[in-house]
């Protein structure tokens, strides 16, 4: 049994991941914000607050053996998540989408295809028209 930090799971994609994690017996730490119905989540330990403010929110000395990171919108949501966990995780998954890939055919899409790119102010950008370019 894995101890898994989840950050988000609590919509979409992730409350299936973390829905298939528990069927297979980690142990889940869940960090949300208590906004979609996340305390329908059973069996999951609940640390309630923003992403931002990752060491505040941790038990000081948790370790994990896996990090899934489902909700990270920005650069300083992926910087903050490695300064409060660098030494506390063996490993980091991030949850990303196609939305990705400036792709103009067909599927399918491999690694390889050519990403949008991001620049510094669309990286703080938080409107939907640099969205691909963020994620």
């Amino acid at each position: 049994m894995s101890r898994i930090l989840v950050l988000g799971g609590t919509r979409f994609i992730g409350r299936k991941t973390v829905q298939l994690l528990k069927e297979r017996e980690h142990s889940l730490t869940l960090v949300h914000r208590g906004q979609t119905n996340a305390e329908k989540i059973a069996g999951v330990q609940h640390l309630i607050g923003d992403r931002a403010a990752l060491t505040a929110i941790l038990p000081q000395h948790n370790t994990y053996d896996a990090v899934l990171d489902c909700c990270a919108l920005f650069p300083p949501h992926l910087q903050e998540m490695r300064r409060a966990l660098s030494q506390r995780v063996g490993k980091i998954v991030q949850v990303g989408s196609i939305s990705v890939y400036s792709r103009s055919g067909p599927e399918p899409v491999t690694e390889e295809t050519p990403r949008w790119e991001c620049s510094p102010e669309e990286a703080q950008d938080t409107s939907l028209a640099s969205y691909c370019q963020r994620k």
